[in-house]
């Protein structure tokens, strides 16, 4: 059977006992000490009660002030561990986080998290009048190469094509994203129409510096996107949801026009202020050079 170590209370009576029994049993050499310098007998008792009394205070100090540094020590310990699991806690929650917002594959903003940031652009916004853009990207004939080259080998190509577009965005703010599948979006805070056109030109150049072989491509010898851009400046009646649409109505039109190619979207109530273009606003061949127009 485990044995519990005494309290405080039983190890101070302990020491005081033990003082008690050491200052009586000392008393025999103090007597004769002061008998040999020739010290007056009277003084005897009232000397030895004293140093009986000074020696039994010392060591009940001893004995109290010896479990509470050891309890300060314990406590000290315990506040040091507490803080090392608070941090691993921390930065466990962190890691568990960044899992959540974060494609396992691609490694770049999931579909959750790109409406939710959606949805926090839009509002914003609204607040400062900002236009805002998004550009649907879908990788050309995808099924094809998945089937010439095999899955493992998708997988490391949608890798790369994730790469070219996170090298194509030239700011923090700006969100690269998986959309689904072999699709991806990138939402474009304060940019406007020409700008976001501007963006999908550097998606295009992008990829072509990858150059990702692709022999069974109908569009080009490597692996090429279609992509579709839509621009809002968003009021209170509309929703991030309608720059969606308009976003995947353009990315029709692309892979409908030939694909490797972008199409833009304007919604009809822009398209007086977009200097008579019609609601297909601008149709961009990967070649096109275009102007970057985003608002810092």
């Amino acid at each position: 059977m485990k044995r519990t170590p005494p309290g405080p209370i039983a190890t101070n009576l302990n020491v005081l006992l033990v003082g008690t029994l050491l200052a009586l049993s000392i008393a025999p050499v103090v007597a004769s000490w002061f008998k040999q310098r020739n010290m007056p007998t009277s003084m005897h008792p009232e000397a030895l009660i004293s140093i009986a009394f000074v020696a039994g205070v010392v060591l009940v100090l001893i004995g109290i002030v010896r479990p509470l540094y050891r309890a300060y020590q314990v406590r000290e310990e315990s506040l040091l561990t507490l803080e090392r699991e608070h941090r691993a806690l921390t930065a466990r929650n962190r890691q568990l986080a960044h899992q959540v917002c974060i494609d396992g594959l691609l490694g770049i903003t999931n579909r959750r998290e790109f409406e939710q940031r959606l949805s926090r652009e839009w509002q914003r916004a609204i607040r400062e009048q900002h236009p805002l853009s998004l550009l649907l990207i879908d990788v050309d004939h995808f099924k094809a190469y998945n089937d010439s080259y095999g899955h493992l080998q998708g997988d490391a190509c949608l890798k790369r094509v994730a790469q070219a577009l996170q090298e194509a965005v030239g700011r923090s703010g700006d969100t690269v994203a998986r959309y689904g599948g072999e699709e991806f979006a990138i939402l474009l805070p304060n940019t406007d129409h020409y700008g976001s056109l501007d963006v999908a030109q550097q998606v295009h150049e992008s990829l072509a510096r990858h150059a990702i072989p692709f022999a069974d491509s109908s569009c080009s010898a490597f692996v090429t996107v279609s992509i579709g851009a839509a621009s809002m400046s968003p009021g209170h009646r509309d929703h991030g949801h309608d720059l969606i649409r308009y976003a995947d109505k353009a990315l029709y039109t692309a892979k409908h026009n030939g694909r490797n190619r972008t199409e833009a979207f304007l919604p009809a109530r822009l398209v007086a202020s977009s200097k008579g273009h019609d609601q297909r606003a601008a149709s961009a061949a990967p070649q096109t050079h275009l102007h970057d127009k985003r608002i810092a």
